[in-house]
């Protein structure tokens, strides 16, 4: 038994748990922890079993691993502590660390992670006052600065993949975050795209491993973005026939989910095999690095238009879709909108995009960085190539000679395919 000094404790921790007091039974039970000597005794832990199953939240469960969970993982009860920890209410989880959350269909879900994805969708955390007025801000200065030059602008928030694909996640009642920012914000309507229901409605837009979108989610998304944009309702819905028919290339994958599990899981997914012709440089800077910057020129796309493109990943891949569209797409990986880049690309649209568990914590435009200084402030090394520098260099250059000279080059007999993503 444990020691008789510890018994009000035990009882008031056993009485916790019945009444389902969560904050009695958390302190409570770091209390017996903290004093319970060098063994763990196994009424100890058959009390934790219980507070996890029935009584702790998600929250207080976190920090009770954070604590204990590696002392527990050192003795015979580790298996029994792990299948307790991975498994709260309706959700399962692929391992202590809870990053991941295991769904329906073989579909996996972000759980953890630099956003704490999970908390935010329960509201246990919100955003601050700060981050949606810096959202606000940053949103209708974008507008402002972009209509005084007469440029088109608009804004996608990128669903997280619970947002769209709910039927498969085990939670059914939770928060999405750009639903709480759309609503604070219904004057940004004609400027914001948040294409929750619009993907829900198109069924598997994103990997059943990844917490990205699947390449059948950027065709519904790219058609839906140039019908906000005022293109006719006909076309677009001709571009995303087309688009879906290229859907034929098939990749077996275990997606930035799928290489958390053990053993890793895999699926299949069907890509897109392009069938318009493009030139396509980048940087070499990385995939997930601030400061990546690519660029695609298709001068027999749907429309002349060129687009600069602010964002993160889910802009990046959105991007080789978008060169279907839009004759000149530049595309620059940071959070930030970066007037420089706008005055000297000239461009006829800016995008600005967002994966929306980002919304966690918005900063302010004002703070952003020189763009091409990205990888020097960070201590990154990187070699672009001449191809790239040359390309650059002409599109900020529009419409001067360098720009009229680079297009010049750019015959049909040097255009290339390059999609090695």
């Amino acid at each position: 038994m444990i020691q008789n000094t510890m018994l009000v404790d035990v009882a008031q921790l056993q009485e916790a748990i019945l009444n389902r007091d969560s904050d009695a039974a958390y302190l409570k039970l770091n209390a017996l922890w903290q004093c319970r000597g060098s063994d763990i005794r196994e009424d100890l832990f058959i009390l934790t079993l219980d507070a996890i199953a029935d009584c702790l939240t998600e929250f207080q469960i976190l920090n009770f691993h954070e604590r204990w969970g590696a002392s527990i993982k050192a003795t015979v009860y580790r298996s029994a502590y792990t299948d307790a920890i991975t498994s709260y209410k309706t959700l399962r989880f692929a391992d202590e660390s809870r990053n991941v959350i295991i769904g329906h269909e073989g579909y996996l879900y972000l759980s953890g992670g630099r956003h704490s994805v999970l908390d935010y969708m329960t509201g246990r955390k919100v955003p601050t006052a700060e981050s949606f007025e810096n959202f606000h801000n940053n949103i209708k200065n974008r507008e402002r600065f972009c209509a005084a030059k007469n440029i088109k602008y608009m804004h996608v928030i990128y669903p997280d993949k619970q947002s769209v694909q709910s039927l498969q996640f085990p939670l059914e009642s939770y928060e999405c975050l750009g639903s709480s920012y759309v609503k604070r914000n219904p004057e940004l309507r004609k400027v914001l795209i948040y294409p929750r229901d619009e993907l829900s409605d198109e069924g598997a837009a994103f990997h059943k491993k990844d917490t990205h979108m699947s390449d059948k989610g950027y065709c519904a998304l790219t058609a839906l973005l140039l019908k906000e944009l005022g293109i006719e309702a006909a076309i677009c819905a001709e571009l995303k026939v087309e688009l879906k028919e290229l859907l034929t290339k098939k990749v077996k994958y275990s997606g930035d989910l799928g290489t958390k599990m053990t053993p890793e899981e895999f699926d299949v997914k069907c890509d897109i095999e392009v069938g318009w012709d493009f030139y396509h440089v980048k940087n070499n800077l990385g995939v997930s690095n601030d400061g990546l910057a690519e660029l695609y020129f298709n001068d027999r796309a749907l429309t002349s238009m060129r687009v600069v493109i602010f964002g993160d990943s889910f802009s990046r891949l959105h991007s080789l879709f978008l060169s279907r569209c839009f004759k000149e797409v530049a595309f620059f990986r940071t959070r930030f909108f970066h007037d420089d880049i706008v005055e000297m690309a000239k461009p006829d649209l800016v995008i600005t995009g967002n994966a929306e568990r980002y919304l966690s914590a918005v900063d302010r435009d004002e703070i952003a960085p020189n763009f091409f200084l990205y990888p020097l402030l960070k201590g990154i090394g990187h070699a672009p190539d001449q191809d790239y520098a040359i390309a650059m260099n002409a599109f900020l250059s529009y419409p001067k000679y360098e720009y009229l000279k680079f297009k010049n080059n750019l015959s049909s007999d040097s255009i290339k395919r390059n999609i090695s993503l």
